[in-house]
């Protein structure tokens, strides 16, 4: 069964540490381990995936009109990261290398 679009304007962008999509309600989400251009590159043409990157190199953001529901598709199949295992993945590497 096809999903509707959901075309909807969002900021798309970087602060140093973190890649995010804002909603034009204002809420901030956190794309985890997707990067930005593996979210714009379903749903942007050449022209305009080119543009985008462009800003987001010079201003650190720029608004786009993407689906919302193949946004949260893409961001729900990311691996979630957790602290627990981390944690464990480097004691092992100490334990190892000391």
């Amino acid at each position: 069964m096809p999903t509707t679009s959901n075309k909807s304007l969002v900021v798309v962008g970087s602060d140093d540490s973190t890649n995010y999509f804002q909603t034009a309600e204002g809420k901030r989400y956190n794309l985890g381990t997707l990067s930005i251009l593996e979210l714009l590159r379903p749903q942007l043409n050449g022209r305009d995936l080119v543009q985008a990157l462009q800003e987001i190199m010079q201003t650190g953001s720029c608004m786009v009109s993407l689906d919302l529901n193949r946004v949260w598709d893409m961001v729900s199949q990311q691996p979630q990261l957790r602290l627990g295992s981390v944690e464990r993945v480097l004691q092992r590497y100490l334990q190892q290398n000391h």
